[in-house]
């Protein structure tokens, strides 16, 4: 779960979250950005296609956007 000023782009039921399932293909390489993007103090930006609950994380009436399919990229 990431937090941070994203909006809600695939209005879920909480904005400015979003969620990366590890069984995304890409799981590794969005963690390791997410993570330069914070120690580098830079600004990422968020475009999700889906909604969903996160079971581990709250209520399954509760949903996230999902990065399951959408784009992430880090703004200078």
């Amino acid at each position: 779960m990431v937090y941070g000023s994203f909006g809600n782009p695939a209005q879920c039921t909480v904005a400015d979250r979003f969620y990366v399932p590890s069984s995304h293909p890409e799981y590794d390489k969005i963690y390791a950005m997410i993570l330069a993007a914070y120690t580098a103090q830079q600004d990422i930006r968020v475009y999700a296609h889906s909604c969903g609950p996160v079971g581990w994380y709250s209520v399954a009436t509760t949903t996230y956007n999902f990065l399951s399919s959408g784009s992430i990229s880090v703004r200078r």
